[in-house]
């Protein structure tokens, strides 16, 4: 329900819908940290468990960075492209959900205290997705 009362909190009260920014740079160089699997982190009773599946996959088709949840929903699973959105936070990205009737919404990464990529949370849902121990673990060995 948050993205619906937040789009329509915006048209009432004439704020435009967050856009992708065209004027923040891609940081090719950290693709390869944020790539990986990463399992959903909530309960196993959650009822998005269901649509969103086990977890999702950042990875880099086509020259460009994408999620895409392990789901059975053609749409999830096909994946989202990853827009940077601040220049001054290199882990914030921004995808387009119009056909979820949200316009827009933030991904943003989080790092533990070591630096690796931990996770990434959808602002607009609320979730979060964890990359396992395991992995960080040898990503941080290369």
């Amino acid at each position: 329900m948050a993205p619906e009362v937040g789009g329509l909190l915006r048209r009432l009260l004439g704020v435009p819908d967050d856009a992708v920014r065209a004027d923040v740079p891609h940081h090719t160089e950290l693709w390869g940290d944020l790539c990986g699997w990463y399992r959903f982190s909530a309960h196993p009773t959650n009822p998005a468990r269901f649509t969103i599946g086990p977890g999702a996959q950042v990875v880099v088709r086509r020259g460009r960075l994408m999620v895409r949840a392990l789901s059975p929903i053609p749409a999830l699973a096909r994946g989202f492209l990853l827009h940077p959105d601040d220049v001054q936070d290199r882990d914030a990205f921004r995808v387009e959900l119009p056909w979820f009737g949200i316009g827009t919404g933030r991904v943003v990464f989080s790092r533990d205290p070591g630096g690796s990529v931990a996770a990434f949370h959808l602002e607009f849902a609320p979730l979060s997705f964890e990359k396992p121990r395991s992995t960080r673990e040898r990503e941080a060995q290369r």
